[in-house]
């Protein structure tokens, strides 16, 4: 007899469950412990179990809200990756806070066309079992307050030429048992 029923339903219930997570119906304790139990359940019973209490939704609605993305005019904004990649050119005004937000996932972000005001922009991260990369243009100056365990935690290619202190990047948070990786180049040439 073949698992794939029952492992189709646990795709979608670990997916259930990172839509809880990222619309912060659950969080990060409740989240790991639910997926745990998903990831052992031995019949649909059990998993049913596992998201009987939370809310359910049609059927186009998870796909809609793991792509959904808030303008970058926002005083702050909030992006979450769970069980899934990103890999994106930023282009507009950054705001003065942005929170990233990995799980067992992958965010890369390259943020040399962005706008950033002057003074601080706080980029905070939390990334559980993840990698992060963010590129930035040379003009800033990037300061890195990221705590890891068993995590790499890098500031790669630093410019060398002294950065004007009117605009910071200051990226901040933790991670655990991933990468965030910062890497500052030049401008993408014209076309």
């Amino acid at each position: 007899m073949s698992d794939f029923p029952i492992t189709s339903l646990r795709d979608a219930v670990i997916t259930q469950l990172g839509n809880a997570w990222a619309e912060e119906t659950i969080d990060e304790v409740e989240f790991e412990r639910r997926v745990s139990a998903a990831v052992t359940a031995r019949d649909a019973w059990e998993l049913e179990r596992v998201v009987a209490d939370l809310p359910r939704r049609a059927p186009a609605a998870p796909i809609a809200a793991a792509t959904a993305v808030a303008p970058y005019q926002q005083p702050a904004m909030l992006r979450r990756v769970v069980l899934s990649s990103v890999d994106e050119r930023v282009h507009d005004l950054m705001p003065p806070l942005v929170e990233y937000g990995v799980r067992v996932g992958s965010m890369k972000l390259d943020f040399r066309d962005a706008v950033f005001n002057d003074g601080v922009t706080e980029i905070s991260v939390d990334v559980l079992l993840g990698n992060v990369e963010f590129t930035m243009p040379p003009d800033v100056t990037v300061e890195m307050r990221v705590d890891g365990l068993l995590s790499s935690v890098d500031y790669k290619n630093r410019s060398r030429l002294a950065q004007p202190a009117h605009r910071i990047v200051r990226i901040t948070g933790k991670c655990v048992l991933g990468t965030v990786e910062v890497f500052t180049r030049d401008p993408r040439p014209l076309r």
